[in-house]
This record gives structure tokens, sequence and C-alpha cells, in this order.
């Protein structure tokens, strides 16, 4: 029992495919069977399969009652096990093509796992940065840790592709997350050299990794120019000093934003930001205190860095319904910082002001 209560925590605060699998097989030993395959099918909906479960799977979902299991390979084939004596079952996509996919029985039944999570299990996490004109950085699948990453790097503007694949799995890395498993990566300046500008390092499923897109030339091009322009302050066999002349900068990749007319700034509307996790009592005291002060045009943005409390859940939901609060809720735990990060994308064109 204690097994089973410290995999349950482990579970909804980390999301890692051996604390679900040692909740199942606990839960299994406690005789519940129901339990037993709830915890299995959180598994296996976000999960590629471990192929070392499989008996153990087999013997929930007969326990349970449940027609068979399924789960999704690396390479995103279906893995469907119906029970013994049971017909094939079918598999549908949803409409949105990569959102989900469902694995039934002829009676409409799900198997164990289905509806299967492919976003959560075709993810990558990561980071990446320059210097010298190279790549390095890290990434791995939290839904498949056994795999190494393939990484597509791409031009912003312009064409070319190079594929990588991350390998190192002697990286250090800090704050990866629970049982995370990296692996390393690094590209040359030679095998970028038909890559030009800043470059996309993409996932399997097509998102950018922390950091790009990036110029890994950005610093040695704007040192050629730094370097051009003392060239032409100070040029050899100069007898006299040159006249005065502000010192060469180096440049920002950055883009500034134009404001038409006059100097002056034009007032944006505010929205407030406010990233929640657990402390249902004072977080809801929080948003009672916001909702009654906050202005017409603003917009309380609350951002569910996926609570573990089912009543602040379920709470923030019933805001969305009646007092028309913005909710984005993260599938899994990101912290504070790129919750953050979301709602600011949320509030794309106002100010905002972040609420801790």
């Amino acid at each position: 029992m204690r097994a089973a209560a410290l995999f349950a925590t482990i579970g909804a605060e980390s999301d890692v495919r051996e604390a679900w699998l040692g909740l199942a097989a606990a839960r299994r030993r406690l005789g519940d069977a129901a339990g037993a395959a709830d915890a299995l099918a959180a598994a296996l909906r976000r999960h590629v399969p471990d192929p070392g479960f499989a008996t153990l799977a087999d013997a929930i979902a007969r326990d349970a009652g449940m027609p068979g299991w399924c789960g999704l390979s690396g390479i995103g084939d279906p893995i469907v096990r119906p029970a013994p004596g049971s017909p094939a079952a079918s598999i549908a996509r949803s409409r949105q093509g990569r959102g989900r996919i469902s694995v039934t029985a002829p009676d409409g039944r799900h198997l164990l796992g289905s509806p299967l999570d492919v976003a959560a299990i075709t993810a990558t996490v990561g980071c990446v940065s320059a210097h010298d004109g190279c790549l390095t950085g890290w990434a791995w699948h939290p839904g498949d840790p056994n795999t190494n990453p393939v990484l597509t790097i791409r031009p912003a503007k312009g064409r070319g592709q190079l594929d990588i694949t991350a390998s190192d799995i002697n990286v250090r890395v800090e704050n990866s997350g629970l049982l995370g498993r990296p692996r390393g990566f690094s590209v040359s300046a030679t095998a970028l050299k038909d890559l030009r500008g800043p470059l996309h390092v993409l996932g399997r499923d097509g998102t950018d990794l922390l950091g790009s897109p990036l110029d890994p030339r950005a610093d040695q091009e704007a040192g050629a120019a730094a370097a051009a322009m003392i060239a032409q302050l100070y040029p050899a066999g100069r007898s006299r000093p040159p006249r005065p002349s502000a010192p060469a900068a180096m440049p920002v990749a950055v883009t500034l934003p134009r404001f038409a007319g006059n100097n002056s700034r034009r007032r944006l509307p505010v929205d407030l930001v406010i990233p929640v996790h657990g402390g249902a009592g004072h977080t809801l005291d929080c948003l009672d205190s916001v909702l009654a002060s906050l202005p017409r045009i603003s917009r309380a943005i609350v951002v569910d860095d996926a609570s573990p409390q089912p009543e602040l859940t379920t709470a923030l939901d019933a805001l969305t319904r009646q007092r028309g609060i913005v909710l984005i809720r993260n599938k899994q735990n990101l912290g504070f910082t790129a919750s953050a990060n979301a709602g600011i994308r949320a509030a794309a064109g106002r100010d905002v002001v972040l609420l801790n």
C-alpha cells in the first residue's frame, strides 16, 4: 500500500512511465484490478510501451475484463494486443491526424491505453546553443526514453535541411526531469556551411528545441563587422590619431517594433498572467480578488501547470465558464517560467503583468 501511494504521487507530479508501471503492479498485488488498469492506461496512453511489461499488461487487461491493450511504437506504428480469443481491433486516427489514435474492439469498447496521445509520445525536450559557428545541445523523448532523438535542422528562410541524431549518453544536464535520459549532440560549422541565416532545430514532433531558432554565425559576422569598422577608423600607417568616433558595437540579431506617428507609445490593453499549480485555497482566494478588480478591457489568463489537486482543476473549469477567465492547461508540470511564457504568448499584442 505504501508503494502504491508513492508511485501515485510520483506519477501525478512527473508523468514518468516507470512510476505508472510501478503503480499498476502494486495495485494488482493489492487486488485492485480497476486501479491497476487505470495506471497501466496512463503509461500506455502517453509513453512507448516497454517491451518487458507485455506479460504484466496482458494480466492486468485480463483481470479488468478489457478486450486487450494497445500502444504506439517509437516510429509511430500502433501496437495492438487483443485479449486471447478476441477478434481483431480496429484503429482510427483523429481528424487532426497526429492528435490521437483510437483502438477499439468490434463491440466499440476501447482497448486499454486508447485513445493514444500521439503528441505526448512523440514530444521532444531539449536545448540548443551556438558558438564558433557550431551548434551543440541535448534532447530526449520523455514518452520514448530509450530512443535516440532524430533532429532536423532547417533554415528559417530558404531551402536545405540537415538531419542529425542526438546519441551522446555521457552528456550532463541539470534539471532534465525525473529519470531524464538526455542525449547530447554537436554539429560542426562545416556541416552547416550550406544552411544560411537563423536555423530551426526541430524534434520529430516538429517543435523547436529551447534556444531555436538561432544563427550559429551571428557572433562571427558581428565580430567581422566590428573589425572592419575599426580598420576604417584606425588604418595602418596613419601618423595622426583619428577623429573621435563612437566605438565599434556588436549588434544583436533582433527585430525592433516600429511605431507609426509621433514618438509616444500607443497604450495597449493589459492582461494579467497567473501561473498556478497547487495551494487550491490560496489560489482561488487570489483569483477572486483579481476578478473583483480587473478592468473590463483586461483578461485574467490562468495557466494551470498540471495541478495535482482535482478541486483546483474543477474550480478553474468553473471560473472559465462563469467568470470568463482564459484558461491554459499544461499536460505536464513545466514550471513557472515556461507557464509564464505560455501566458505571454496568449496575450500577444497586449501588455502583460505576471502574478506569481
